[in-house]
């Protein structure tokens, strides 16, 4: 991968144990330099291919609101 990115943690379904077939493994990643959105999608294609599971990206600096704030209070730092 050309852009730095430092792996925070995962959260959602696999983290609170309510995995079901179609659950994503959600992963929450900072950056050195604003990624693209094409950026992004070939992050999650390499994750998914890696881990032999869908793979879901998200960027600590895009959280906003509830949704920051509920995703910080499940997020397991890795």
């Amino acid at each position: 991968m050309e852009k730095a990115y430092s792996f925070r943690g995962i959260f959602g379904d696999y983290v609170k144990g309510e995995v079901q077939e179609n659950s994503e493994v959600n992963i929450l990643i900072d950056y050195t330099e604003p990624p693209s959105l094409l950026d992004l999608v070939d992050l999650e294609y390499y994750l998914s291919d890696l881990l032999k599971l869908k793979a879901d990206v998200i960027s600590k600096n895009g959280l906003k609101g509830r949704r920051r704030e509920r995703i910080l209070s499940e997020v397991i730092y890795v």
